[in-house]
């Protein structure tokens, strides 16, 4: 319909949105994710703080339609600026 062009005064972030309302909708009918957690110590700068991280996807439900990030850091030494300052990362492996 946008296309042939029945529909009037229809921007992109009109389209956007409808998109969004729709993925949602066919994902809150979709099944739970099951999703490796991965939490984090991170020590910086004389400074500590623990983080929670999605690690990976073990089963797959409304991510398939409605993407999850996932990140990955091994443990050790980053370096985080030109003037080698560094943190450490202490992993502990969750599952949720």
């Amino acid at each position: 319909m946008i296309s042939l062009g029945e529909i009037e005064n229809l921007t992109l972030e009109h389209v956007k949105l409808y998109d969004l309302i729709f993925k949602r909708s066919i994902a809150s009918q979709m099944k739970s994710i099951k999703i490796k957690v991965v939490k984090h110590k991170v020590k910086a700068f004389g400074y500590e703080k623990e983080i929670e991280l999605n690690s990976e996807i073990l089963e797959d439900g409304f991510n398939l339609i409605l993407p999850i990030k996932t990140y990955r850091l091994n443990e050790g030494v980053y370096k985080i600026s030109d003037e080698q300052k560094s943190f450490n990362i202490h992993m502990q492996v969750l599952l949720q």
